[in-house]
């Protein structure tokens, strides 16, 4: 790689951990906002009761 091993090698790590994390943010918001629309949910049921 001629020297450039170093830039080369943590390009790849950068570019693996912001693919990761894209994948990664969707899941978690995804049961963060499913739990507050259940959480929403019962609340707005228990004042109708």
């Amino acid at each position: 790689m001629g020297g450039h091993g170093m830039y080369v090698w943590l390009s790849y790590v950068l570019t693996f951990v912001i693919i990761a994390y894209n994948i990664w943010v969707p899941i978690f918001k995804k049961g963060e906002i499913g739990k507050k629309i259940i959480r929403q949910s019962r609340r707005d049921n228990a004042g109708v009761q």
